[in-house]
């Protein structure tokens, strides 16, 4: 024969759903079919979010002095961190598209200049290739943005 159960406390009750409670606590189950309960039975708790749960944060203070204070500060500190490294990104990004744009912008007005020169010179089949191929070009890299652009936004 096992041991007899040491009756629930208070604290310890808390923890424990109601129905549990209530087999445990009840005289006509054996203890050992009570204990065969306890071993069966797994409690799990989860918390999600970029902190502990609070209990969790109050064992932290138990353990160190200020420590959930010490955890808050830390998730506060990564998450500035994130923030920042984001700004940083799409500003560079934002830098990246601009200095594309000017450069691009530059290309297209040298082909179309030379176009003009090329065309005054008297070689014009040359004006009309280089003209042509500069029109088409610039036309697709519009239309293709606007596809990724849409593609973007889905």
């Amino acid at each position: 024969m096992s041991e007899a159960l040491d009756p629930i406390n208070e604290e310890e009750e808390n923890d424990i759903p109601q129905e549990i409670q209530e087999i445990l606590n009840d005289p006509e189950i054996s203890d050992e079919k009570k204990e065969k309960i306890i071993s069966v039975l797994t409690i799990k708790r989860s918390f999600s979010g970029p902190l502990p749960s609070p209990e969790v944060l109050q064992q932290y203070n138990n353990v160190v002095k200020d420590g959930a204070e010490r955890v808050v500060k830390m998730a506060e500190n990564q998450s500035k961190h994130r923030m920042d490294l984001e700004d940083f990104a799409i500003k560079g990004q934002i830098k990246q598209s601009g200095r594309g744009q000017i450069f691009g912008f530059t290309l297209a007005l040298l082909c179309i200049a030379s176009t003009v020169y090329l065309a005054t010179e008297g070689y014009e089949t040359l004006a009309i290739a280089l003209g042509t191929t500069t029109v088409i070009g610039l036309a697709s890299i519009f239309v293709l943005g606007k596809i990724f652009q849409s593609k973007d936004k889905e």
